[in-house]
């Protein structure tokens, strides 16, 4: 499975939970031609999905960019929405399984990622890994 199929088949899982949720959203996506590991595809395809589900599930965004870049061979992945941005978690939701899903996933694919939250302004979410 490529990353677009992938996401060609998140797109509709996506548009059904917000049909459910009864507001609307604009998942724009932007793919230069990456060639990825089979091992890589599927992490960053797991990791996308569980950010996109807690976008929908807490963020209240009203639009969520998707950027797969690469520039000198270091990948980029963003994801970009305009919800709520960062809401702080009651102590006992601190190191929710998604969250763990992810750190094991980009420790396992050597890769990194930055998160920029704005309260009420969105956030933004960057993978990082180097192809060398």
């Amino acid at each position: 499975m490529n990353l677009i199929s992938a996401y060609s088949i998140i797109a509709p899982i996506l548009i059904g939970a917000i049909y459910l949720r009864s507001y609307s959203l604009v998942i724009r996506l932007l793919f230069f031609f990456v060639c990825l590991t089979g091992v890589l595809e599927l992490a960053l395809y797991r990791i996308v999905q569980e950010l996109l589900s807690n976008i929908v599930k807490y963020a209240e965004a009203s639009y969520i960019d998707i950027l797969l870049t690469m520039e000198r061979r270091q990948m980029k992945l963003e994801i970009i929405d305009d919800g709520n941005g960062y809401i702080p978690m009651p102590k006992d939701h601190q190191d929710s399984f998604g969250l763990q899903n992810i750190v094991s996933r980009l420790r396992y694919i050597n890769g990194t990622m930055l998160r920029t939250l704005r309260k009420h302004k969105g956030t933004t979410v960057e993978i990082s890994k180097s192809l060398r």
